[in-house]
């Protein structure tokens, strides 16, 4: 089974449900699925997020003026 070609046609198949509860059901396995995946640290995450990250966390540690304590970002959510 070619994965790739497989899931191109369940995407395709997808776009044409009109039944919400089967959709609704879809998106559970999913959810169900990623969770697993998230458990045992099956989930790859891609090179782009973590430069993302990388570039944030030297930004932080260069500038740390910039940065707000939880308490700050709190009371700025609350106002």
């Amino acid at each position: 089974m070619n994965l790739t070609l497989e899931k191109e046609r369940i995407i395709e198949q997808l776009q044409q449900v009109k039944d919400v509860d089967l959709l609704k059901a879809v998106k559970s396995l999913l959810d169900f699925s990623l969770k697993q995946q998230i458990k045992t640290n099956e989930v790859e995450i891609p090179e782009w997020h973590k430069t993302i990250v990388r570039k944030r966390i030297a930004h932080a540690k260069k500038h740390p003026e910039t940065l707000l304590s939880w308490d700050d970002v709190m009371n700025e959510l609350d106002s």
